[in-house]
């Protein structure tokens, strides 16, 4: 059994297994002892329907769980545990990754540092050069990524910006990028444009929140 299911499972167990435990106590016990027969009767019942309440209102663990970059600085919510590489040479220094193969969809937060020199450049500038790198990445059978959308967004301070790929009826490629000083903060998402990878794609690329504020 999985923590998340565990930590789901167990305060509503242990109250059922109090509360059924009052609830005998309270039926079984004898008619002179009024006060303590009333009092287990009316915990035990508590219990249960606290217990009840529990899986009515809780909604149930669906194997999504929050991960934090390695620097702390923000966090997303993966469909399953990531796996974390680290490539201090690379695009993406940091990453943590999920690869669905079964329903073809990916899904990364990575971050870098970027040279002086780009660090230097104006911020729209900086952003304008990832969106072309972005767009200039095509896929195996050579089709071009299409922008379909370009947003300005902030987090907690940091600027970023929001973008959205189609390749033909392939692919849907959404893009949360932000910049911190020389270091970028990038969350992906790859998916094929069916109904329920669209919305874990999308549920996916709104959960990135920075866990620092800008200084």
């Amino acid at each position: 059994m999985s923590s998340q299911l565990l930590s789901f499972v167990a305060p509503p167990a242990v109250a059922v297994v109090v509360g059924l435990v009052f609830a005998f106590l309270g039926f079984r016990g004898r008619k002179p002892d009024v006060k303590y027969t009333t009092f287990f009767k009316i915990g035990g019942s508590l219990l249960l329907f606290a217990a009840l309440g529990w899986f009515l209102v809780k909604p149930w663990p669906d194997g999504w769980s929050r991960h934090t970059t390695t620097d702390r600085a923000c966090s997303i919510e993966f469909p399953q545990a990531p796996r974390h590489e680290v490539n201090p040479d690379g695009e993406e220094a940091d990453r943590l990754e999920v690869a669905l193969t079964g329903r073809n969809a990916h899904y990364s937060l990575t971050f870098s540092d970027v040279s002086p020199e780009s660090a230097a450049l104006p911020i729209d500038k900086q952003f304008d050069l990832l969106r072309d790198i972005f767009g200039s990445r095509q896929a195996p059978g050579g089709t071009p990524p299409r922008l379909l959308k370009e947003l300005v967004i902030n987090e907690r301070g940091f600027p970023g910006r929001e973008y959205q790929f189609v390749v033909g009826h392939q692919f849907v490629t959404r893009i949360k990028v932000f910049i911190s000083g020389p270091r970028i903060y990038r969350a992906i998402a790859v998916n094929p444009p069916d109904p329920k990878t669209e919305r874990d794609a999308q549920r996916f690329i709104d959960s990135l929140r920075f866990e620092i504020t800008k200084p």
